[in-house]
């Protein structure tokens, strides 16, 4: 199985990075599995369930977090809802 992790995805240039190549690489590397830490995916801080839709839709398969995924408070919505996502 190969598995692939992004890094800190931080905010639209994150995003964006992950739209223009995730779908290449992932192709090209036969991936199997892509994990990446979403954490500051909301402009550096937290994640809101807009966003947390739109990189699950890049082809993330399970995303992490880490101290600054409460940093919005709609990321309480996210967690309980979504089985993509691990948390420390």
């Amino acid at each position: 199985m190969r598995i692939f992790f992004v890094g800190d995805i931080f905010g639209s240039p994150g995003r964006d990075a992950l739209r223009d190549h995730l779908a290449d690489l992932a192709r090209q590397n036969e991936v199997d599995l892509v994990l990446a830490n979403c954490e500051n995916s909301a402009a550096g801080f937290g994640i809101t369930p807009r966003i947390a839709e739109e990189l699950l839709s890049l082809g993330i398969d399970a995303m992490t977090t880490g101290n600054h995924a409460w940093d919005k408070k709609k990321s309480s919505i996210i967690f309980p809802s979504s089985r993509a996502w691990c948390a420390p």
